[in-house]
């Protein structure tokens, strides 16, 4: 381990650059491809906002102003000079307020599944993870905030000193950043046995894989900070008093995985700037691709014959696909049907011959 002020410093500000960036490509494509603004959007721009504000700028501020990644400054006695209360207040923040922009990166690709994917079991899914990640926030955010008592004299004098009573600081490190880690691993999990049920050329669903693994960035980041809080934690049981240099590095890994999370969270709307496809052509695609699959793998309980053949009349369509489930609260069902080459072949996945037409119909049932 080694760093400086100066490295941390351009660190924060390379990753905070591409977090912008990601999100203001992200708003672009979405604005080119004229498609409204969807709550993963919005939680995106919140991650972000709270990573510059409770990270970002605390941390360089305490590298320019009170030498955070360096060794600590001694006096002439060889004695660790005390640090300065900016110090203590900008330090606080950054472990109190670190897991918030984490936490919005969460829940925002947990929104991007429940937008693209539908099933009541992936539903609950994605629903329990949005409740355990808040959870998983709201407890180490107010544990951290009090680990010691009274806040104002822990601020100003060490752990330890008489009228300053604090929990087991390392272990509460810990179990934060464990919990992370395996909120993510389940996290990159919930989108793929859907899609590796699809019927897709392979190669195409490889693409559609590498758009949800894209998650594996954040769990690599979190695994490292992790593994830099153990470090910490030893040092800090060993009463090493060199903090300003060896907690830099649980501080800078906890920006560099919110930076990283919020990129993992954009990149897939970005498909438009770069293939030239709206990214809800890409989703209805995959909405229909994952109907056809349940269609053709279970018959529906619901369907009635007569139905299949008015489809196919309407439509004009030899194949089609229909939601297991109506609708919740109404008798309606959703058709999607497809008139045209089945197989398909190319770059961009457009038919050597001929047109393929989607039509989708709802009915009451």
């Amino acid at each position: 381990m080694g760093q400086s002020s100066g490295e941390i410093i351009a660190l924060a500000s390379v990753f905070t650059f591409l977090a912008i960036l990601a999100v203001a490509l992200r708003t672009w494509a979405r604005k080119r491809t004229k498609q409204p603004l969807a709550a993963d959007d919005y939680l995106s721009y919140a991650a972000v906002i709270v990573m510059i504000g409770v990270l970002t700028t605390p941390l360089i501020i305490i590298c320019v102003l009170d030498n955070f990644g360096n060794h600590m400054k001694t006096t002439p006695s060889g004695e660790p000079l005390p640090p300065s209360h900016r110090y203590s207040v900008c330090q606080l923040v950054l472990e109190v307020c670190g897991y918030v922009p984490i936490a919005l990166a969460k829940c925002s690709i947990l929104m991007f599944y429940k937008r693209i994917f539908r099933g009541a079991m992936l539903a609950a899914a994605v629903w329990t993870l949005m409740g355990l990640t808040i959870a998983w926030c709201t407890t180490f955010f107010f544990g951290t905030l009090f680990e010691c008592t009274p806040i104002d004299k822990s601020l100003s004098l060490p752990p330890g000193s008489p009228g300053v009573r604090c929990i087991d600081m390392v272990k509460l490190f810990y179990a934060g950043a464990s919990v992370d880690v395996i909120l993510d691993f389940a996290i990159l999990l919930v989108p793929l046995p859907p899609v590796l049920k699809l019927q897709m050329p392979p190669r195409q669903k490889f693409g559609v894989l590498l758009v949800f693994l894209t998650g594996a960035l954040a769990i690599a980041a979190s695994i490292t900070r992790l593994v830099e809080f153990v470090y910490a934690g030893r040092q800090l049981r060993a009463g090493n008093p060199d903090t300003t240099y060896f907690v830099a590095p649980t501080v800078y890994w906890t920006m560099i995985e919110a930076a990283l999370c919020i990129i993992a969270v954009c990149l897939p709307s970005m498909r438009p700037i770069f293939r030239g496809v709206s990214t809800e052509n890409l989703l209805n695609s995959l909405r229909s691709a994952l109907s056809l699959h349940s269609y053709t793998s279970r018959p529906s309980t619901h369907r009635d014959p007569s139905f299949d053949e008015q489809m196919r009349k309407e439509s004009g369509a030899s194949e089609f696909a229909m939601l297991e489930q109506p609708y919740q609260g109404t008798n309606q069902y959703e058709t999607t049907a497809f008139k045209g080459p089945v197989k398909v072949e190319g770059k961009d996945e457009i038919p050597d011959r001929g047109i393929l037409v989607e039509t989708t119909i709802s009915r009451n049932v």
